[in-house]
This record gives C-alpha cells, sequence and structure tokens, in this order.
C-alpha cells in the first residue's frame, strides 16, 4: 500500500492556491517605477529624537542613540504617476492580495483631491490669496500624491513588494547620524526644501502647493533622499507622520518632529515614500 506524505501534500496545495489567489504583478510595471528609486542606508547607530523643548511632548520624542538595521528606502517621494498605476491594477485584480487585515471594508484607495470636492478650507488661509485653487492641484504626473490615508499606503508598498518605512528608519535617512535638525544640516535654508510659513511675504521656495518629486537636489539628506523636510509629510509604520509639508513651517519640517495620526487621515500636503 502506497503512503502518501500528507504534509508534503498540504504544502503543495497551498501554493498552488496562493499562486491563484494572488494576481500577478505586471513586471515591467513594477520595474519601471523601482528604477534606481531606493538608496541604501548601513545598519549602525544613530540619534533620534530631540532635547528642543519648545515642542508638545507628543510631536517629539526624548533624543537618544539607537542601533538601526540595514535597510533600502526610497530616494523620492511616491508620485501622482506612479500611484496612478497602483489604481489601474487594483480596477483589474481588487486589492484583495495587498489590503491591510484591519482596512475598513469598501475602501477606496482613489486619493481623495483626484475626486470632486469643494476646499472651503483654502479660502480661508493665506496661500488661496496667492493662486487659485484648481481641481488638478494635486494630480501632476510628476508630483508627490497626496490625500492618501495609511491603508493607501501599506497596500502600493505592498503591491511593489515593499513595506512603510519606521519611523527610526525614516528618521536615520534624513538626519544621517549626527543628529542635524534637517536633512541638509543644521542651518536653515528656505531655497532647499518646499515649507510654508511666507503666505504674506510671497512664496520664496518656488511652490505653494506640492513640488516635483526631484525638486531641491541641494536640500538632500546625507543618504540622498530628496524632499525629507517639507513638501508633503510622510507615512511612517507606526501611524506617525514625518517632515511636514508645504504649508509647515521651518520648525516642524525637522527631521525629528512627529505628529500622530489616525490610519484613515488623509490631507492635501501628506504623502509617503516605500522602504524594504
Amino acid at each position: 500500500m502506497r503512503v502518501v506524505n500528507t504534509s508534503l501534500l498540504y504544502a503543495s496545495m497551498i501554493v498552488i492556491l496562493t499562486m491563484l489567489i494572488l494576481p500577478s504583478i505586471n513586471a515591467n510595471e513594477i520595474e519601471e517605477i523601482d528604477k534606481t528609486n531606493m538608496v541604501y542606508v548601513p545598519g549602525g547607530n544613530c540619534i533620534v529624537g530631540s532635547s528642543i523643548e519648545k515642542f508638545p511632548t507628543e510631536n517629539i520624542r526624548s533624543q537618544k542613540t539607537i542601533f538601526v538595521s540595514t535597510f533600502q528606502i526610497d530616494k523620492f517621494e511616491v508620485t501622482n504617476s506612479e500611484y496612478r498605476k497602483f489604481l489601474q491594477w487594483i480596477i483589474v485584480y481588487g486589492d484583495t492580495a495587498v489590503r491591510h487585515p484591519n482596512q475598513p471594508v469598501d475602501k477606496d484607495h482613489t486619493p481623495r483631491y483626484w475626486k470632486t470636492y469643494i476646499p472651503h478650507l483654502l479660502d480661508t488661509i493665506g496661500i488661496s490669496k496667492l493662486q487659485h485653487f484648481q481641481s488638478d492641484t494635486f494630480m501632476t504626473d510628476n508630483h508627490p500624491v497626496v490625500g492618501v490615508d495609511w491603508y493607501d499606503a501599506y497596500a502600493y508598498c505592498k503591491w511593489l513588494g515593499k513595506r512603510i518605512p519606521k519611523e527610526d528608519e525614516w528618521e536615520k535617512a534624513s538626519r544621517g547620524t549626527d543628529g542635524r535638525l534637517w536633512p541638509w544640516g543644521n542651518v536653515w535654508d528656505f531655497k532647499k526644501c518646499n515649507s510654508g510659513g511666507y503666505e504674506w511675504k510671497g512664496e520664496r521656495d518656488g511652490y505653494i502647493y506640492t513640488a516635483p518629486y526631484n525638486a531641491y537636489p541641494e536640500g538632500v539628506s546625507s543618504y540622498g533622499c530628496y524632499n525629507m523636510a517639507g513638501n508633503v509629510q510622510e507615512w511612517t509604520d507606526e501611524k506617525y507622520t514625518k517632515g511636514g509639508g508645504f504649508n509647515s513651517y521651518p520648525t516642524w519640517v525637522t527631521s525629528f518632529v512627529r505628529q500622530n495620526r489616525e490610519p484613515e487621515f488623509r490631507y492635501f500636503s501628506l504623502g509617503f515614500r516605500c522602504a524594504r
């Protein structure tokens, strides 16, 4: 009588079912998105947090030296063009293979500001007086995608075989190992990032809203990451946002500041980048 290895049979069935259930990802599309989009950050010690006392305690953690393992992180923030490819894939295959287990039922991954809406908030603040707000203001291909929540970022990263960066990783990629205030150093320069605070003096950094993903090359971090100060806030795995955005003042685009968000929070200056 032939004996069947039930463990091997069960494992084979799992592999076959997985191949049937998980839709294939177009490798050419991923290569087109990925390219040389990641930088290598070697494992080692770095400084996180800050000893500056002017910030609310919920927005900073006490300064300390920690060890962060080797990782890779995107050189640039995810763009509208890249995110659009992800949505096209979702339309065909659905998000079952990439969704987070706690993602709300019937979740729509379309960015908030890609839909028709009336931005009443912008009518009450200074920047609306400098530039008329258009329906496609946040849809430009080579600008970072905004209006995405944590679940959107999670699904997109998983689609590419990546993940959302941890806060420690993000902070090290931004400020290096010497604990600098901004990615480029400790001296503020509005020409090195897309920040706010100039509504009544003119937009001296060149952009009122988002800037292109590769803008401000003089403000890159020591590891070569672009726009880790300003442009858009970025999600971390712990659901903190880091880096501030185009509407943030210089003190709020420092590398150590954090803001705790609900995973479904969306905002017109909030995007993300991936890690692995």
